[in-house]
């Protein structure tokens, strides 16, 4: 982490976690020095214990997507980014494969608590790490984040399945992610361009930006999981709807 970050850097994160500060008080900085730390840290130690292949829609790609997308739900929210990238990174780190599976989510607990139980993991408080596996173990299930972790990592995780079948407000969260989710086909590629840009200008890539924006892409050959997906969390929000109403009968 010396190696990571300047003393002046390493102190605003500091300040950050310990509620010292805002991340809204770091403005455009707190950006780079949680991509900075994302990138750097904590991809390249997620590759070394996740089943996920290198590439592919579910692969470390994928995991570095949401990452970025969850770091700026977060900071919309002014909440402490660093729970939020763990669970990103951590949340389908149990993925075989792009099949369609319900128990990844679950699955993934022994392997993120491990992790979280490392030294790679000190500056986490015992609750937000618990949070953290509570928002990976149902990031598959869940429709009502309760949390800022959770919602960050749900939204984050459901932007691209959004994008690729059609954006349905209830499967969202915060606000900036139901924007985000929400843009048209221009406005995605404006955001993603924008994305890449700042990766690639301040030399934050871990990942070639090529590589990065293949993955990104609708792929036909995927459809059908895109459509398990999709229709598992419709089936789901029918579910939470219908259960509201009985309750409120």
């Amino acid at each position: 982490m010396d190696a990571l970050f300047t003393q002046e850097e390493w102190q605003d994160v500091s300040d950050v976690t310990y509620r010292i500060k805002k991340v809204s008080e770091l403005g455009d900085r707190a950006r780079f020095l949680y991509t900075k730390f994302f990138e750097k840290f904590l991809l390249p130690e997620i590759r070394k214990i996740s089943q996920q292949p290198e590439h592919g829609y579910h692969g470390i790609d994928h995991t570095e997507q949401v990452g970025l997308f969850g770091l700026d739900y977060v900071m919309s929210l002014n909440e402490n980014p660093l729970p939020v990238l763990y669970a990103a990174a951590l949340h389908d780190c149990a993925r075989m494969g792009d099949k369609y599976s319900a128990e990844h989510g679950p699955n993934c607990e022994p392997i993120a608590r491990a992790f979280l139980n490392t030294s790679k993991a000190s500056l986490l408080s015992p609750d937000e790490k618990e949070m953290i596996i509570r928002s990976i173990v149902n990031h598959t299930s869940g429709l009502v984040a309760p949390d800022y972790i959770a919602a960050c990592l749900w939204d984050a995780d459901r932007t691209r399945v959004s994008w690729d079948c059609g954006y349905v407000e209830g499967f969202f969260n915060t606000e900036r992610g139901k924007y985000v989710a929400s843009l048209d086909e221009e406005g995605q590629q404006k955001y993603w361009n924008e994305m890449m840009t700042f990766l690639e200008t301040n030399g934050l890539n871990s990942t070639p930006s090529e590589e990065v924006k293949q993955s990104f892409g609708y792929s036909p050959s995927m459809h059908k999981d895109f459509v398990q997906i999709y229709d598992a969390l419709v089936e789901l929000k029918d579910k939470a709807e219908m259960q509201e109403k009985k309750g409120g009968s």
